[in-house]
């Protein structure tokens, strides 16, 4: 059986400004392996989530909303196919 208890999952915050946030994904107060991080944005005074994972996000996800550096400070690009410091 491989149902969660939705009781036991939670997020934390582990880097915030006043209009962005990367988060962890805890299941029973462990973080979640497949999926340790997400990040959203404020859009228009509210909460957009971007994206998940455990590796670099999108270069083409997080540019739009025009991440800072402190939150995220590389990205991966799907056309050159390589990691990029996030300017």
């Amino acid at each position: 059986d491989n149902l969660i208890d939705p009781q036991s999952v939670e997020s934390k915050i582990t880097k915030n400004t006043k209009d962005y946030f990367e988060g962890a994904i805890l299941i029973g107060g462990y973080e979640n392996y497949s999926a340790p991080y997400f990040l959203a944005a404020k859009q228009n005074g509210k909460w957009v989530f971007v994206t998940s994972g455990q590796d670099d996000p999108s270069c083409d996800a997080i540019e739009p909303y025009d991440f800072p550096r402190d939150i995220v400070d590389k990205c991966y690009d799907e056309q050159t196919k390589q990691t990029k410091e996030n300017l």
